[in-house]
């Protein structure tokens, strides 16, 4: 999950003074990396927000020349050839020639202790003065012009470096496949899974062209005169021949594929097929016990799994043919004890029927509902990318940031001004950072072979999404509207009702048939409750879902407004920082994080769009086409990390 923590400053107390210490808390002054003790009088900071310490103690720190003149309250500091004069209670003070005005006093300490203002007097000395919040920490250091920066240089080398923890720009060409939302959209209608519907179509088909076959045939038979009994077993012994024969070539060709699987795999090749409609002693999923050495390329894979199919379905149709040849076996040894052909003949056109039925229905939810389901399915894939990539995006900057936390810690702690409590402290931070940033990593991996595996890329390709622009501002929707129209012409509840009047009709069939009291009767009754069962089930879902899916677009939205405010707060707040940071209220790593968060909270207010944009096209598939998807159901890492980024925000607003 995301670490947030740092995401959302305190804005109100960045936009206000800086920190400052209050009496009670010791303030620690170093001197060219040297800790100065104060005995008898400690530093404080003054009701102008001042450092303000012993003259001579610092003085001495520096090699300076201290006099003090009790007649006119006067203090006088020689360094070098630079004269610092100041009066005990007046803020204009005398720097060589020129006389200058600072915002404070140089006071006398109830221990009878002459108290000069740090900043004033280390600057007018020719040093270089820096206050570190953290630590209550003033150092004084020699002015290097050689080395000084100036504050757009300092400006630039700062940003430089997060060029290091974020990408700006993209090389296209390192990618073997460039998508648009559109073309992945596109291509899963042409993928494995697509074309396995169509082979599943096809086969329905083929199941009423044999049952239509079947009741021909029966009226043929009906009518024939010959020897219908002979010719049928002949038949019969024919397929049963042709079945055993079909059966060894099965055997044979299945030992051969699974040879080939285990060489197949070693490739590397990740090869997923349904099994379903295939033999059960056929492992065609997943295969992680990869033969390094495998040979087997993909195309000598995909032959045999083609020969494996074709014998298969061949043995299906002529084990078909072989039920319906006995079946016909069976009715003409009947028909010679009674006459039953105007029964079997009704039954025989009542089963094609039926599977007329259920074909047409399945042709009608592929059609109207599962190629808009696939197509949402990828979408809400490619997004969730999106959304995993300002993810990680934000969580490189978390582990950055931490690490330089640490390295400063360890500096401090180096020097006295830290424990080792506190290093440990900062490590486990940055260990817990980077664990979150390698879980993340780990399910974009996976997210993203799903991604491919759905549109038909192959594993080992490299894939770059294009961004997209969620258009989520001027969106409405009357949900009262769109429940009315999913629960009355929506696609869901129309196929619903295509199979309740299909049951119904079976049932009157089956009552002028077989009469109401009957076995077969009970049975196309309890047909017509489970699809009337299934209707009502649907409707309440619906309307559940518009609910859920609207209340959903509505939190994003409120997130996406929350972000959009915290991001303008936090442009102010880094210029602000800037401020504080080229007067030395701040340090430089205090600075460099506070760059960070606009960063970071950008990517939340990104990631909210995305998520709103879900949210939205969840909706837009119910009030346009009553169907229920759910995009956001897969996205639990994503959405945590929003909530949690947003949960921050309020927390430090």
């Amino acid at each position: 999950m995301l670490n947030y923590k740092k995401l959302i400053p305190a804005m109100l107390l960045l936009l206000s003074v800086p920190n400052v210490s209050s009496a009670e808390e010791e303030i620690h002054v170093m001197v060219e990396d040297e800790l100065i003790e104060f005995t008898d009088q400690k530093p404080y900071i003054d009701d102008s927000n001042r450092t303000q310490v012993p003259v001579r103690y610092v003085s001495e720190a520096l090699q300076a020349n201290v006099d003090w003149d009790g007649s006119q309250d006067l203090i006088s500091i020689q360094r070098g050839v630079d004269t610092l004069e100041l009066v005990v209670g007046e803020k204009e003070y005398q720097l060589n020639d020129d006389t200058k005005t600072m915002d404070t006093v140089p006071k006398i300490s109830d221990n009878n202790r002459t108290m000069v203002p740090l900043r004033f007097i280390s600057e007018g000395l020719g040093t270089e003065v820096e206050w570190h919040s953290d630590d209550n920490l003033v150092t004084v250091y020699e002015e290097k012009e050689e080395e000084k920066e100036s504050d757009e240089e300092i400006r630039r080398r700062l940003e430089s470096e997060l060029e290091e923890f974020y990408i700006r720009d993209v090389n296209l060409d390192e990618y073997d496949k460039i998508l648009t939302l559109e073309e992945t959209k596109d291509k899963v209608l042409h993928s494995w899974q697509a074309q396995q519907i169509e082979v599943s179509l096809g086969m329905a088909d083929a199941g009423v062209n044999m049952a239509q076959k079947q009741h021909d045939d029966l009226e043929d038979l009906v009518d024939s005169t010959s020897d219908i009994s002979d010719d049928l077993n002949s038949e019969k012994r024919n397929l049963e021949d042709k079945r055993d024969q079909l059966e060894r070539e099965l055997e044979e060709e299945i030992e051969k594929l699974e040879e080939l699987e285990q060489g197949f795999a070693g490739n590397g090749y990740d090869y997923v097929v349904d099994g379903d409609d295939l033999p059960s002693d056929i492992d065609f999923g997943r295969n992680d016990n990869n033969d390094e050495n495998g040979t087997t390329t993909e195309e000598e894979f995909e032959e045999q799994l083609n020969k494996v199919t074709k014998i298969y379905l061949e043995l299906q149709k002529v084990e078909m043919e072989l039920r319906a040849v006995n079946g016909l076996i069976d009715a003409t040894d009947r028909m010679e004890e009674e006459n039953f052909t105007d029964d079997i003949l009704s039954e025989a056109e009542q089963s094609v029927i039926e599977i007329e039925q259920q074909r047409d229905l399945a042709y009608k939810e592929w059609e109207e509902k599962g190629q808009k389901e696939l197509q949402f399915a990828v979408e809400s894939m490619y997004v969730g990318l999106l959304m995993l990539d300002k993810q990680l995006e934000s969580l490189n900057i978390d582990y950055a940031n931490a690490k330089r936390d640490l390295d400063e810690e360890i500096a401090r702690k180096e020097i006295g001004l830290s424990t080792g409590l506190n290093v440990d402290t900062l490590e486990m931070q940055k260990n817990e950072v980077k664990n979150n940033l390698e879980s993340v990593k780990n399910e974009r991996e996976n997210l993203q072979r799903e991604l491919k595996t759905f549109i038909g890329i192959p594993i080992d390709d490299s894939i770059y999404l294009e961004s997209i622009e969620p258009s989520i501002d001027s969106f409405n929707v009357n949900i009262d509207d769109t429940i009315d129209y999913a629960l009355n012409d929506g696609v869901e509840i129309r196929l619903k009702e295509k199979k309740v009047d299909h049951e119904e009709d079976n049932l009157d069939w089956m009552e002028e048939q077989h009469g109401s009291n009957s076995e077969e009767y009970d049975m196309k009754r309890y047909e017509l409750e489970q699809a009337e069962i299934e209707k009502e089930m649907i409707e309440e879902d619906i309307e559940k879902k518009a609910y859920s899916s609207y209340n959903s677009f509505k939190e994003a939205m409120n997130d996406v407004e929350l972000a959009k405010e915290a991001l303008e707060l936090q442009k102010e707040a880094v210029n602000v920082d800037e401020i504080r940071f080229q007067n030395g209220m701040i340090s430089e790593t205090e600075y460099l994080n506070s760059m960070t968060e606009p960063i970071q909270t950008k990517n939340l207010y990104e990631m909210a769009r995305l998520q709103a944009y879900l949210a939205k096209r969840e909706l837009l598939m119910l009030d346009e086409h009553g169907i229920m998807v759910d995009g956001l159901g897969d996205m639990d890492t994503q959405s945590q990390g929003i909530d949690q980024g947003i949960n921050d925000m309020e927390k430090e607003r």
